[in-house]
């Protein structure tokens, strides 16, 4: 093995799973050098005998040499798992860097941990960049979403770099752009996660809807293509892939998968900010609930099946005629799922001061990410046509969508819930849709007059205005 003598890689990769060594592997094919490192030195090897390897990549076996071999000013990414691990690998590398040198951490770290990892390391005159990193494995090897943020001033030293390995958009430009201070690039990424929850889980619905109504994997996916032709959606394209999937005996693979979903938490994260904020995204927490709630198979529910003893779901009715009314419900759901990530997204710019760019990001998400779909490209011309628009609920593309997917949906919900086939995000996409056009929420007005009572909250009249008690022991 030839080991440069001399600091001349370009940028270092701290950590070699599968993330970092597709990220690495991506910037040698854009010809730039790089030094990898990993704390456990069986990694470093599986990434140099990968057959063709790039002579640009040098492996190193020691954190001083890593460090050593990069270029002035220099440029480290972390690829570790969010947590603990990063505050442990700053603590190992900062003493070895010297101010002008900039750090990407391209996990999914939550963005209040960003913020203050971003004033730890400005204290020694380094910059900090959190950046989301979308597309999984074979994103980030061919060209992945990238949402960087922190120290603004970094971004010149790293941004050709970073776009260069970055995916392409339907209109070319690269899926890279500087998202905000601090924690921002996090924020967005795991809001992008989060979306993705409620999409995935949206999907898995349907496919159960559509197993309900008797037909074969192989029928949902040719719907699955049908719908994909029009909305143009990733997630879409890969559910039509996994439906057709055989096993090694040719029987469906579906069919052998344990009914348990995981999770990492950026949904959760989702939520739990997104509540922060004081916004409610309900779409995306059910489907954070219901991967949370498959995880107690063993526990729960398989106890609780075999006490009831109901039978699987049955639906009644023609395959193409559901198809018809899932197709256009679908894509409602779709769209009301969006529009909470991106409300979420305004809120937080306005709260925290980032400025976000919603079109930009629209744009970002266009190539390379999870949740890459046409409607992306509607959302971005919303923002751009309107910067001042409260909720995509009002832009006209949303507007005919809902309103020509929301009665399918209707229909959808209604069989679904009378055969008992659960379908808590459309169920909860249909409810947003439904509380946000209300002219009168008499169930708010309900629990406003019952936290005045039992805790003396107050209350607001809708005939003169105020903050109003009432005195409830007088009866």
């Amino acid at each position: 093995m030839i080991r440069k003598t001399k600091a001349a890689c370009q940028i270092g990769m701290y950590g070699l799973g599968p993330m970092g060594r597709s990220l690495a592997l991506n910037f040698a094919d854009h010809g730039y050098s790089v030094a990898t490192y990993n704390f456990t030195a069986d990694l470093t090897w599986q990434l140099m005998s990968v057959p063709g390897l790039a002579s640009l990549v040098t492996p190193f076996f020691n954190e001083r040499d890593f460090v050593a071999g990069l270029r002035q000013p220099r440029t480290v990414m972390i690829m570790v798992k969010s947590g603990a691990p990063v505050d442990e690998v700053l603590d190992r590398l900062l003493p070895m860097l010297d101010p002008g040198d900039v750090i990407i951490e391209g996990g999914n770290s939550d963005f209040r941990d960003t913020a203050r990892r971003q004033r730890s390391v400005n204290e020694k005159g380094v910059m900090y960049i959190g950046s989301g990193v979308s597309g999984g494995e074979e994103g980030a090897r061919r060209g992945p979403s990238l949402m960087p943020g922190g120290n603004v001033e970094a971004w010149p030293v790293v941004k050709e770099m970073l776009q260069a390995i970055a995916a392409r958009n339907q209109q070319g430009r690269p899926c890279c752009e500087w998202i905000g201070p601090e924690g921002a690039g996090h924020f967005v990424k795991t809001h992008h996660n989060g979306i993705e929850y409620g999409v995935m889980q949206i999907i898995g619905e349907v496919c159960w809807f559509m197993r309900a109504l008797g037909m074969s994997n192989d029928e949902i996916a040719d719907a699955m293509d049908n719908w994909n032709e029009t909305l143009k959606a990733f997630l879409l394209e890969i559910t039509a892939d996994v439906l057709r999937a055989q096993d090694d005996d040719g029987s469906p693979l579906l069919d052998h998968v344990l009914d348990v979903a995981g999770a990492k938490g950026t949904g959760a994260g989702t939520v739990v900010s997104a509540l922060d904020l004081g916004q409610s995204v309900n779409i995306l927490a059910a489907g954070v609930a219901a991967r949370l709630m498959s995880k107690n198979r063993r526990r729960r529910r398989l106890e609780i099946r075999d006490l009831y003893q109901l039978p699987e779901p049955a639906l009644a009715g023609g395959h193409e005629e559901w198809a018809a009314k899932l197709g256009p419900a679908l894509e409602a759901a779709f769209a009301l799922a969006y529009a909470q990530g991106f409300t979420t997204l305004e809120e937080a710019s306005m709260q925290y001061g980032w400025g976000l760019n919603l079109p930009q990001i629209a744009s970002i998400w266009g190539g390379g990410c999870i949740i890459r779909a046409d409607i992306l490209n509607e959302i971005s011309a919303a923002y751009t046509a309107n910067p001042t628009l409260d909720t995509l609920l009002v832009a006209p593309a949303f507007v005919e969508c809902i309103r020509r997917g929301v009665p399918a949906l209707r229909e959808v919900v209604s069989a679904a819930v009378l055969a008992g086939l659960p379908v808590p995000a459309m169920n909860s996409a249909l409810s947003n849709f439904d509380s946000m056009r209300s002219p009168n929420l008499v169930l708010a007005g309900v629990i406003a007059l019952l936290r005045d009572l039992f805790g003396a909250h107050t209350f607001q009249r809708n005939d003169r205005p105020g903050v109003f008690h009432r005195d409830w022991s007088k009866g």
